[in-house]
């Protein structure tokens, strides 16, 4: 890949990491004003996310800063540097779901009013810094950005959960479909997490075989 490719990678995955930022901050304020669990861990799902972010952006840097790397250098440092990004999104992940898993028990059995209009819009916030991340990031060629559009697919879905409960609490009252959606984000975010510490494993013992 030339320099240019380079530099306009960089710029890509920078502006994708702004806006999962912007996301994962906005989501997690505005859930706690709209007392809704949903909302808040959607943020919080982002933010676990921004690891692989991170670490794609310090990948296109340190190349684009090294113009005379080999093509077989530059799949070596992309592998490492992504097993270590991917390796601790999924840790996060793995706390996210904890925490999204124990906190949706505990409010079902107490839960409190949310504000089911404000769920609905930022839910449409979320969703569509979701979307946008996507489309800057659908131009690079990178093979690890295969793995971060995968995440922020999942964000996308459950952004899409968040936005349908919220209707669905402010037209009917019942709070307590705010925790039961959490439950299944968390179901969902388990599934996917358990599916990436799969993949690391499986990646790591083909590369012992050769």
């Amino acid at each position: 890949m030339d320099q240019n490719a380079r530099k306009r990678e960089t710029i890509r995955v920078g502006l994708a990491l702004a806006i999962a930022l912007l996301v994962f901050v906005i989501e997690l304020v505005k859930g706690l004003e709209a007392n809704s669990l949903s909302l808040f861990l959607d943020g919080l799902h982002v933010g676990a996310d921004l690891a692989s972010l991170v670490g794609s952006l310090i990948i296109a840097v340190v190349l684009y800063r090294r113009p005379n790397v080999t093509s077989e250098e530059e799949q070596v440092y992309e592998t490492r540097m992504h097993r270590r990004a991917a390796l601790l999104n999924a840790k996060l992940l793995a706390v996210v779901v904890f925490v999204i898993i124990s906190g949706s028990f505990i409010r079902l059995f107490n839960p409190g009013k949310v504000e089911g209009a404000l769920v609905f819009g930022w839910g449409l916030f979320g969703l569509g810094g979701n979307i946008l991340q996507r489309l800057i990031l659908s131009g690079c060629p990178c093979f690890y950005h295969r793995s971060i559009r995968l995440h922020i697919d999942s964000d996308m879905w459950t952004s899409i959960a968040v936005i349908i409960g919220g209707p669905a609490i402010f037209f009917t009252g019942w709070h307590w479909i705010d925790p039961l959606l959490c439950l299944g984000i968390g179901i969902y975010i388990a599934k996917t997490t358990r599916n990436l510490f799969r993949s690391l494993r499986k990646n790591e013992r083909v590369e012992h075989h050769h």
